[in-house]
């Protein structure tokens, strides 16, 4: 018995010893990407540490500090490992944290859902408004509406908080809340009702992602997987096991030729693949050539692969620069092979270069360490003299982030067998190669982006510039800058900025209780709110309590050294009058489907709220269960949120103002979950 005990004692230590390495072997590492999975309807982007909006490319990985903006009717889909993020038109979105342990979304205006299909212990999903910033507690569906002065938060299934700078709410499965200014209040909640067009959509393409076949060879967390079944074929290859095909490929393709180069902060040089299917197989796993055909081998099946921006070796260094047959300088590659090891050309821990290769290629442990500790001087890659592999174009196409199909470049075999190989590409980079394009897109307006936003956890500092960091990257081409580098960049471009400060969040009090109401979701694409049901919501204020953050946003590529630090005054009035709003021209309303902006007013949140017609039906789930997802979101109607347990203080964020002014009365501190029993027995457990 006691030999069972201290066996049983032994595995659930090395159970946490391995759960912690997991979550802290990235930390200083490069963090994760978004996958920009799919577009629809006019979409612009503009990179970190860049001033111009441009169009974006399908399968460009998105990083901290990189921002969207959808135009009317438009729709976007970004991927995470465990996740996605679907936009509608007319929504401002900014990723202001994407690391391991913390996804943090911005949205200044517009309608976001978030479909999360994991949440591991220790990581946080946080969404940030000019009203509240809102926590996920558990895997679910989570819609967030901003409107001109109020935050609509709608959890189709989970659960999540909303922190305001008065009190902080929790909001259960099936309800929607609605809050106005920072303080939370006035508040008005109620059940969710049927969904509309846009929420339709968002849940067909999360059902694709989790009944895609291709779950069953490669890692659920792997990004992009689904669309390798509807592209290609899976085969079985006795050395390799299961390996995936694509279908139609012109005749002299290759892995990592039909697309481009494209140089992210951070990462390097980064493959964006034209085709639809096209990011999986570029960023996870090897490539090999039989049967006169290129397959892909995934790596192992483990709980969480870890993204490469392009599994590639070059062909020449800087000592040894390429020359192509025409004498202009090239840069040339190959995929790499099966059991090959990744060394990349960022900098990165011992544990990162482990989990790279071993969560990518069936490959020995020992052997990829001793790499890291002693990396040789020359290695054997098996594509290196396979027909096709290697791809060769003019220096210029690469750093331009033109197509690579129409500029290739034949290389001879002398000079792919006499060239030193290299994990970096020996060129440096410039502008055209950070935007990925020359095709300029429209900007949102600027009281939309600017806006004041509400956040729990602080953000990281704002980008560098890339004009800043250009003249560094030319002294070591191809290798991006060091942590240390950086953050001298960062702390010379931060020091007269305004800072940030953490303060922490009192004590949850008694819970608040809402009447019953009826209440719709705004339509996903209006830039304007829908307003109330008259006569059904006595508008709720909110217990006060110590305000998490409010935080003004600086541009990032052109900061203002002389900007002050300011401090976000409590605010008493529902509306927040120091944020800039946006005013979209009026138009006639439309139908659902149509989606284009609508000129409403949210009500004064002192007077009656305005009628409205009420044309959908309230759906009602079994007592005691979340509404099933099939029903669940045509946000419209509902009732009162049920009572959520109350939380321990935690910490958020502030930004200092000008002139500060300080409420003299005294304040009651608390957090609170919207308490509906009372209703819910009046109605019998509906």
């Amino acid at each position: 018995m006691m030999n069972r005990i201290v066996n049983y004692l032994a595995t659930y230590l090395l159970s946490i010893i391995i759960s912690t390495i997991s979550l802290t072997a990235y930390a200083d590492d490069p963090g994760e990407v978004a996958r920009l999975s799919f577009t629809e309807g006019p979409v612009s982007f503009l990179p970190a540490g860049e001033n111009k909006w441009v169009k974006p490319k399908l399968n460009r990985p998105l990083i901290t500090s990189d921002r969207l903006w959808s135009e009317t009717g438009a729709k976007v889909e970004l991927q995470l490992p465990n996740a996605l993020i679907h936009m509608a038109g007319q929504t401002s979105l900014k990723i202001t944290n994407l690391t391991h342990t913390i996804k943090q979304l911005q949205i200044s205006q517009g309608t976001l859902i978030l479909q999360l299909l994991n949440l591991k212990s220790g990581q946080t999903y946080e969404i940030d408004t000019p009203n509240l910033a809102f926590v996920m507690s558990k895997p679910g569906t989570y819609r967030v509406d901003v409107l001109l002065n109020s935050t609509q938060i709608s959890v189709i299934k989970g659960s999540g908080k909303a922190f305001g700078s008065h009190a902080n709410y929790e909001i259960q499965s099936g309800y929607t809340c609605r809050f106005t200014g920072t303080n939370l209040s006035p508040f008005s909640c109620a059940k969710i009702g049927k969904l509309d067009t846009f929420a339709q959509w968002s849940m067909e393409r999360v059902k694709r992602l989790q009944q895609s076949a291709a779950a069953k060879h490669v890692s659920p967390s792997l990004i992009g997987h689904e669309a390798l079944v509807e592209y290609g074929q899976w085969k079985t290859v006795k050395r390799y096991g299961k390996i995936w095909t694509p279908d139609k490929v012109p005749a002299n393709w290759a892995p990592y030729r039909m697309g481009q180069w494209t140089w992210i902060s951070g990462w390097g040089w980064t493959w964006v693949d034209d085709q639809p299917w096209g990011f999986a197989p570029f960023h996870y796993g090897r490539w090999v050539y039989i049967e006169e055909e290129w397959g892909w081998v995934p790596g192992p099946i483990v709980e969480e692969v870890v993204y490469a921006p392009a599994l590639v070796v070059f062909v020449g260094d800087s000592s040894s620069p390429l020359q192509l047959s025409s004498g202009v300088p090239g840069v040339a590659w190959f995929p790499l092979g099966p059991g090959e090891v990744y060394i990349p050309p960022y900098e990165v821990s011992q544990n990162y270069f482990i989990q790279v290769n071993t969560s990518n290629t069936i490959i020995n442990q020992a052997d990829v360490i001793n790499i890291y500790n002693n990396p040789p001087s020359t290695l054997t890659y098996q594509n290196a003299t396979t027909p096709t592999a290697v791809t060769a174009v003019p220096a210029e196409v690469f750093v331009q982030s033109e197509p690579v199909m129409t500029s290739i470049t034949p290389l001879s075999a002398e000079v792919l067998t006499s060239a030193p190989k290299s994990q970096v590409a020996p060129v440096a980079p410039e502008s055209t190669s950070v935007l990925g394009t020359n095709t300029a897109a429209s900007a949102p307006p600027e009281e939309i982006t600017q806006r004041s936003i509400v956040v729990k956890n602080e953000p990281p500092p704002p980008p560098v510039p890339f004009s800043e960091t250009e003249k560094l990257l030319e002294q070591n081409p191809g290798v991006p800058l060091s942590s240390v580098n950086m953050k001298k960049l960062q702390n010379k471009n931060t020091a007269e900025k305004s800072t940030e400060t953490v303060v922490p969040v009192a004590e949850e009090t008694k819970p608040a209780k809402p009447t019953a109401a009826q209440m719709t979701i705004p339509e996903a694409g209006q830039p304007e709110s829908i307003p109330l049901e008259p006569g059904i919501v006595e508008p709720q204020t909110a217990p006060e309590t110590t305000a998490p953050a409010v935080t003004k946003p600086q541009p990032e590529s052109t900061p203002t050294p002389s900007e002050e630090v300011i401090q976000a005054p409590l605010e008493e009035s529902p509306a927040v009058t120091s944020q800039p709003t946006a005013q979209p021209p009026a138009k006639e309303e439309p139908s659902i489907e149509a989606l284009p902006p609508v000129e409403k007013k949210e009500p004064d949140p002192a007077a009656p709220p305005q009628a409205i017609e009420e044309t959908l039906e309230p759906s009602k789930p079994a007592p005691g269960k979340p509404a099933a997802q099939e029903l669940v979101p045509e946000p419209t109607t509902a009732q009162p949120v049920p009572q959520g347990k109350p939380t321990k203080a935690t910490q958020s964020t502030t930004k200092k103002e000008k002139n500060k002014t300080t409420d003299e009365s005294s304040e009651t501190n608390g957090a609170n979950s919207i308490d509906t029993s009372d209703e819910e027995d009046s109605r019998g457990g509906e």
